[in-house]
């Protein structure tokens, strides 16, 4: 039988800062004024940071501690028998003259105990290029720092500029031979620009983003070599025995979003557009004092585009708000082997990886489609009374490989139901939430033909 116990102890210490032109008022913002914000200007679901621009007159700050306990036997393959999580965070949006500013800042620290088949940092970001080993019982430990600032300007009359820069940066380690240490990297930058009107706004910002992994994996014990996995999707996989194994991946991010908004009266409606083109290359090698394959070696390469959609409207009343949402999400990749061999170069001995060709073997399809509906009654303006959310998800993801040809799909539909009612007592804010979610399995297929441990441990 399997159960998971999901334990969330949250608002250790949650804080609100305000700053809002005119007169101050105790009642003007609460708690929960700053998740409200995406509701009150919807530009705030796109990545463009000029639309910080049409912010209200209200500039809420939060600022939490938290501890997350996640245990059980209901989990994924690669994921640890329990996770106990902390974090720090604050953010804030601020207005100094003409010029809107956002900030997020968060410390990270968790441990993840009884980790089995993985040396990355996070086995479902979604390559199929991993390395794992075969000894389990394993506890990760991270700890990871992520800075956000977005600040939106004005050009000329109707035209107005937005730059944003997140950087999320951190270190995870193992505890057991083999012991891989990984420094994780993730940049993303977004500029954009934002042609307002008095009822239209239209916009469009530039996107990159770049990904890095270095992981140096050691054995501590004295005379002992271990297998290293490399794994090439589905069940696929080579191996090696050494002391010691270094990986690196690195991934850049290409593209761009549009947006065009329509707002009159109580009603104001947003739709946006995103392309990205996705390429990552996995680097492979050893310590030159362990092993005489001890050279940069390209193992991969992954190549992808995703595309985006959404759109999201409101209706908002004197004491009400109507949100109708829809998105989807269209991601496809391409994973190619490269093959290479450790040949002599020159006339002094010295040797390196020569590359003969590349074989694309690797393929997925992701589909992910959403409509939601909430509804908020308002105590006051930018003060929250209860909310209702009800939505209905769609995931289809197919992959494959070929030669030999391995293949499964699935298909699920999740339907869902929140409530959330907040409690004024006093000058003091109690929230209470619940939720229901369904998940139905539409279709399923698997064709992992004779299998190996890698089908039986990661696959069924």
């Amino acid at each position: 039988m399997k159960s998971k116990v999901l334990l969330t102890l949250i608002l250790l210490l949650n804080f609100l800062l305000v700053n809002a032109e005119g007169p101050d008022s105790i009642n003007a913002v609460s708690l929960n004024s700053f998740d409200l914000m995406p509701l009150i200007n919807p530009w705030l679901e796109s990545s463009n940071p000029a639309g910080l621009s049409l912010n209200p007159d209200i500039f809420p700050g939060k600022m939490d501690l938290g501890y997350h306990k996640e245990t059980g036997d209901y989990k994924r393959v690669q994921q640890g028998d329990s996770i106990d999580h902390y974090r720090f965070r604050m953010k804030r949006y601020k207005k100094i003259e003409n010029t809107f500013f956002y900030g997020d800042f968060s410390y990270d620290k968790s441990f993840e105990r009884g980790t089995y088949y993985t040396n990355v940092n996070d086995p479902y970001r979604g390559t199929p290029y991993l390395i794992v080993d075969t000894i389990g019982n394993d506890t990760y430990d991270r700890e990871f720092f992520t800075l956000r600032g977005d600040m939106s300007t004005p050009l000329f009359w109707n035209i107005t500029w937005g730059f944003s820069a997140d950087l999320n940066v951190g270190l995870a380690s193992q505890d057991r031979d083999p012991r891989p240490k990984n420094k994780v990297m993730n940049l993303a930058l977004s500029q954009g620009f934002l042609f307002s009107y008095p009822k239209l706004n239209m916009g469009f910002n530039f996107l990159y983003s770049y990904y890095n992994e270095d992981i140096e994996i050691d054995i501590i014990r004295k005379n002992t070599q271990m297998a290293f996995f490399q794994l090439h999707g589905m069940d696929s996989y080579t191996y090696h025995i050494a002391k010691s194994f270094n990986r690196l991946y690195k991934r850049n991010s290409y593209g761009g979003e549009t947006q065009v908004s329509y707002k009159s009266g109580i009603f104001n409606s947003l739709i946006s557009a995103k392309l990205l083109y996705i390429n990552e290359i996995a680097n492979d090698g050893r310590k030159a004092g362990d092993a005489s394959w001890s050279y940069i070696k390209n193992d991969s390469e992954l190549d992808g585009i995703t595309f985006e959609y959404f759109s999201t409207t409101l209706i908002r009343g004197n004491s009400s708000i109507h949100r109708f949402h829809a998105y989807s999400k269209l991601n496809s990749m391409l994973g190619a082997e490269i093959i290479q061999r450790l040949e002599a170069v020159g006339d002094v001995g010295a040797a390196n990886w020569i590359t003969y060709g590349t074989e694309e073997k690797y393929y997925s399809m992701l589909i992910d489609a959403e409509v939601s509906y909430s509804f908020l009654r308002m105590k006051e303006k930018y003060v929250k009374n209860y909310e209702v959310d009800i939505a209905l998800n769609y995931y289809g993801f197919e992959q494959g490989y070929y030669v030999p040809t391995r293949e499964d799909a699935y298909e699920n539909l999740v339907m869902s139901v929140n409530i959330d009612k907040s409690f004024y007592l006093k000058g003091h804010i109690f929230s209470l939430a619940t939720g229901l979610k369904h998940k139905k399995n539409l279709a399923f297929t698997q064709n992992y033909g004779e299998g190996n441990f890698i089908t039986e441990k990661l696959m069924i």
